[in-house]
């Protein structure tokens, strides 16, 4: 992803900064065992920022991360960034329902996309991402579909449209044609694998949606 605002280097430091957050927050709440001790935000912000960007055998823990991906969607960058707010202990503002519908949401575009990536047919949906408004219209209507069923999902399609529309606009004149490609702000192989079970997710019909204990 050679974007500007958001690039592949960018997007997996701050994947790795998450990552190891919820691990030390997760580790320190079970030390505590329930017991009233300082917050975990105290800390523990600290010390994340240090682990990924200290160097390990030359190389810093979000490098490697930048090196072994190609980026990171925006969907996947919000899941991580509620798994780590309730990591901490706090109420995450994605609800069972948000979760839910971006799931299938992760599920169907990564059907749409990765089977034909991996030779599967003679038609490539990844050529929409640069050249066809049909994507643009697809997801555009899904988001409007979401925000008027008050789900969350709608705001972060929103996100990814504004992201790729910011680049698209900027990119153009740095000669960034990467930037331009949607797929890349829509999804990415660990949104698809985290959106099987997601998508499932068993939603009472009766139940709003509200942000997760």
């Amino acid at each position: 992803m050679n974007g500007i605002l958001l690039t592949s280097s960018r997007s997996a430091y701050w994947v790795a900064i998450m990552i190891v957050g919820s691990v030390l927050a997760l580790g320190y709440r079970r030390l505590l065992r329930g017991r009233p001790g300082p917050s975990p935000t105290a800390l523990i912000p600290i010390a994340t920022v240090v682990i990924v960007w200290v160097h390990w055998s030359g190389v810093s823990m979000g490098s490697w991360v930048a090196g072994a991906t190609a980026g990171f969607s925006v969907p996947f960058l919000v899941l991580m960034a509620n798994a780590t707010k309730v990591a901490f202990g706090e109420r995450g503002f994605l609800g069972r329902r948000d979760l839910r519908d971006l799931g299938r949401v992760g599920l169907v575009l990564g059907l749409l996309l990765y089977p034909a990536a991996l030779g599967w047919g003679s038609w490539d949906p990844y050529a929409l991402g640069w050249n066809s408004p049909l994507l643009v219209w697809l997801v555009a209507g899904w988001t409007l579909h979401l925000l008027r069923q008050g789900s969350r999902t709608g705001w972060i399609l929103t996100a990814a449209l504004g992201f790729w529309l910011l680049e698209s606009l900027w990119g153009a004149g740095q000669g960034l044609g990467d930037s331009r490609n949607l797929w890349w702000y829509l999804v990415d192989p660990f949104l698809v694998l985290v959106s099987i079970p997601l998508a499932f997710l068993r939603v009472p019909s009766e139940t709003p949606s509200s942000p997760q204990a």
